[in-house]
């Protein structure tokens, strides 16, 4: 975040002198307009508890504790934290309206806002096949492949998953260093 800021000019402009990134004990939080960013320290996971978020990224999710991932992390996203009063009383009146027979169109909702949910996004460096990594990489290709039918039967919208996977040859030239990939391959 610091970087971003240092490094872009026309946005501190944009933002004011007052709107830089903030760092303390429980990490770096950052607002701009209605926005606003935490990168928190992950460690045991028990400081971080109770946090909300839209958008979850946990990268080199490698080296990150599943245990923490699963019960912790996972959990930040599962609690609709975008106009949540709103959703959930449209989501009531909705409820109500279908019990009794009356079925309404889709729309953006009361906000306007076309989100359809909260996000997570596990990123980072492939590590070995015996890392938890590999196994959410495995667990994401067959909900896809298997069209969302999982093992237990139920099915879920497979819209909402993707699995990208980019080879080192395939990214911008100069962003790798040649040298350490070609030392990499021949020691290991």
């Amino acid at each position: 975040m610091t970087q971003i800021w240092k490094n872009a000019p026309v946005l501190r402009d944009i933002c004011g002198k007052n709107n830089e990134p903030r760092r303390s004990v429980l990490g770096y939080t950052w607002e701009i307009g209605n926005s606003k960013i935490s990168g928190i320290p992950i460690g045991t996971g028990e400081k971080i508890r109770g946090l909300r978020a839209n958008v979850i990224i946990c990268d080199e999710f490698g080296s990150i504790n599943p245990n923490i991932f699963e019960t912790v992390i996972r959990g930040f996203a599962s609690v609709a934290s975008h106009n949540t009063f709103e959703v959930v009383r449209e989501a009531y009146q909705k409820q109500v309206l279908e019990q009794s027979g009356i079925v309404l169109e889709e729309e953006g909702g009361s906000s306007g806002v076309n989100m359809k949910g909260n996000q997570i996004i596990i990123s980072g460096t492939a590590t070995y096949q015996f890392n938890h990594f590999y196994k959410y990489y495995q667990d994401y290709c067959n909900i896809i492949n298997n069209k969302g039918v999982l093992d237990t039967g139920k099915i879920i919208d497979t819209s909402e998953y993707a699995v990208i996977r980019i080879p080192y040859d395939n990214l911008p030239t100069g962003l790798m260093d040649k040298t350490v990939l070609d030392q990499g391959e021949a020691t290991m």
